[in-house]
């Protein structure tokens, strides 16, 4: 079974190979670095809406707001 960097490559020579590979990789990297900064600031995010919810709910109306007046324009 091959991984995900190496998927769809057996065809390929082994210098044709590991030009893919590599960005390949950098991408998945990438790819789980994303996910896991989105992960910790959605745990930021629901503390915050917990712990102040009128803040919470007084930022996401003047965030409405703002985007309203924006798509006025």
């Amino acid at each position: 079974m091959s991984s995900p960097e190496t998927s769809g490559l057996d065809q390929l020579p082994p210098k044709a190979r590991k030009l893919v590979v590599k960005p390949r990789k950098a991408a998945i990297s990438a790819q789980k670095t994303v996910e896991r900064k989105a992960r910790h600031a959605v745990r930021k995010t629901s503390g915050f809406v917990h712990d102040q919810p009128l803040m919470a709910e007084a930022r996401n109306s003047l965030q409405d707001e703002i985007l309203q007046t924006r798509s006025d324009v």
